[in-house]
């Protein structure tokens, strides 16, 4: 019985993400749907084979993806558009009066929100010094009233990693890590791994289990607007997913220009990594490089 519960779960899954796909092919609008559907299968693919190996019962992640499939099914069919008033602030769309003793008590009050950041290069990260860019934002946030929330990747994705030094991260900094997996090391097989996994990038089993944690966060903090960081582009694409699926504002941060940090070997992930910085651009409340 219980077996028979769990291949209606996964046939449900797939049939939710086949829907989404159908639904939003060739849809501009609706592109990030296609995508994330997308990659929800491709991450059900890699979990069933891994559990044909792999004694995979309590693997909880499994049960995040077939939420997430839930949400994104009921979001996407119903043709969700988000509104991006110019005329509001960035903080939630508030109106920020700006002269008067009440006035500067209103703007205090909406600036102590909470910010969102996704950055993929976060301690004990050593791939690049990138990591330095987001703990500084995190640093210096609060003195602007704004609760800087990190979400990052677990170490498990990271091809090389450090001890983090006592005070490195700041104290008022929470930091959420959520599974990924990199293509190269984790689903390759001698050396070599298809190239449609890596899209946008070889840690784009990052996405999923991201968004389900940003959502997750984005409830429990009130945050107010979301922040992501380049070149990891898969934290543009959770960014955009969670920007869509809570209208909140997304501010899209390129410190590197997409044409020097795309593998030029592989031309799944440099095509997609093109498309997406098109879309970013797009799409973003504000960007900053």
């Amino acid at each position: 019985m219980g077996l028979l519960l769990f291949l209606g779960l996964l046939f449900t899954t797939w049939r939710n993400c086949a829907k989404v796909r159908k639904r939003t092919r060739g849809d501009p609008e609706q592109s990030w749907a296609f995508d994330l559907a997308s990659m929800l299968q491709v991450s059900f693919i890699a979990f069933m084979a891994s559990g044909a190996f792999l004694p995979m019962p309590y693997f909880d992640l499994s049960y995040q993806l077939m939420a997430l499939s839930a949400v994104l099914a009921s979001v996407s069919l119903k043709g969700v558009v988000v509104e991006r008033p110019e005329s509001h602030a960035l903080l939630g769309g508030a109106r920020v009066p700006a002269t008067g003793a009440r006035n500067r008590a209103v703007v205090s009050r909406l600036m102590d929100k909470s910010v969102l950041m996704i950055a993929f290069h976060f301690p004990p990260a050593a791939m690049s010094s990138g990591h330095l860019r987001t703990l500084g934002f995190a640093r210096h946030l609060p003195t602007s009233g704004w609760k800087p929330i990190v979400l990052s990747a677990r170490a498990l994705a990271y091809p090389r990693s450090m001890p983090v030094a006592d005070g490195l991260i700041p104290k008022d900094c929470q930091v959420e890590r959520a599974f990924a997996l990199d293509v190269s090391r984790h689903l390759a097989i001698a050396g070599k791994y298809p190239g449609f996994l890596a899209q946008p990038d070889r840690w784009a089993s990052w996405w999923p289990a991201a968004v389900a944690s940003g959502l997750r966060l984005i409830r429990r903090h009130h945050v107010k607007a979301i922040w992501s960081t380049y070149p990891i582009m898969t934290a543009h694409c959770v960014a955009h997913t969670l920007s869509r699926l809570t209208r909140l504002p997304w501010i899209a941060d390129f410190r590197d220009p997409v044409s020097t940090s795309v593998e030029p070997g592989n031309p799944y992930s440099f095509a997609s990594q093109h498309r997406w910085e098109r879309r970013v651009l797009s799409k973003t409340r504000h960007g900053s490089c």
